[in-house]
């Protein structure tokens, strides 16, 4: 499996991206030998065309997860499209974040929605997710 990080610099050793879209960096990682291919991120965070192009670039490194701290619904989509997971909610280091999902550990924040995006809607949308479940807060 070959992992894509957002990261805001070139190595392992640099700090996780919030946005996937606002990366300086993608590292294209094998998580195996830990071996990384830096992407720059060229394209500008304001060009919507942009957006599509990205997934379909990590798509042909042959990367099936991406880890980042957010991914908008319109890159989410085209993730899913190009049927390449993603994780959001990652934080620190790359390298870190790469050996928790070497050992099948999920970011805190990681829900099944976020596998594909959360469409933007981010924490508060799981508060009320979780408070208008049966058996939530005496339901």
């Amino acid at each position: 499996m070959t992992i894509a990080v957002t990261a805001e610099g070139q190595t392992l050793d640099a700090p996780i991206a919030h946005s996937f879209g606002r990366s300086e960096f993608y590292l294209i990682v094998d998580p195996d030998t830990l071996a990384v291919e830096v992407v720059p991120n060229e394209s500008s965070t304001s060009d919507k065309k942009a957006i599509g192009c990205r997934p379909r670039l990590l798509h042909r490194y042959g990367v099936e997860v991406v880890l980042t701290g957010h991914c908008g619904p319109s890159a989410s989509r085209s993730f899913a499209e190009a049927g390449i997971e993603v994780v959001t909610g990652c934080s620190g280091v790359a390298r870190d974040a790469v050996e928790r999902q070497r050992q099948g550990q999920a970011p805190e924040e990681r829900h099944a929605q976020h596998r594909m995006g959360c469409g933007g809607k981010g924490r508060r949308h799981h508060r009320r997710q979780r408070r208008s479940e049966p058996g939530r807060n005496g339901a």
